[in-house]
């Protein structure tokens, strides 16, 4: 059961990167929580160390190779390079430009000049530039949230009322017209 559960953590591992602090958070809880699903006390640690690693292999074995393959063909050894360019060239670059009054093209060059590359790695130096500006982030961060959220339940909204317009519809073996 722990190398099934093992399995879907790296499965979930896999489609989004984030999930690997719940799969670490199950591991610790299956090593330093010393009791059985049934409640039954497991005594010693090195049961619980098996466990764990039953938990852990499967999804280590999983995931390494897109560490290993990132490394290798990015330079960026992680499962995503992806969060780290969103942050410098999107995120901060947004914030740095609003702050500083300059044009977002002018804050991307800027940070990209300072931490080239697929990989960035000065994430600390792109975390403070939103700390430092906390409201710009946050209105920035509404202004494109907002209407995409609104945008969708209209959107919903307006093909569940189109769908009801319908003139008439099949439900089983009976056929309804609107009158």
């Amino acid at each position: 059961m722990l190398i099934l559960a093992g399995l879907f953590a790296a499965v979930a591992i896999l489609v989004k990167p984030f999930a690997m602090l719940v799969a670490a958070a199950w591991a610790a809880a299956i090593l330093f929580l010393p009791v059985e699903a049934n409640g039954s006390r497991v005594p010693r640690f090195w049961s619980r160390a098996r466990r764990g690693f039953l938990f852990a292999l499967p999804s280590i074995l999983l995931i390494s190779p897109w560490f290993i393959r990132n490394g290798l063909l990015w330079d960026c050894p992680t499962l995503s390079s992806v969060d780290r360019v969103t942050m410098r060239d999107y995120m901060a670059a947004k914030v740095l430009a609003e702050a500083e009054h300059v044009d977002l093209s002018v804050a991307q060059s800027r940070l990209q000049a300072d931490d080239p590359g697929l990989c960035p790695g000065e994430t600390a130096k792109y975390l403070k530039i939103i700390m430092d500006n906390p409201g710009i982030y946050a209105r920035l961060h509404a202004a494109g949230t907002i209407p995409v959220l609104i945008g969708t339940k209209l959107r919903s909204l307006a093909c569940s009322i189109s769908a009801l317009s319908i003139n008439s519809q099949t439900f089983g073996d009976r056929t309804w017209t609107a009158g």
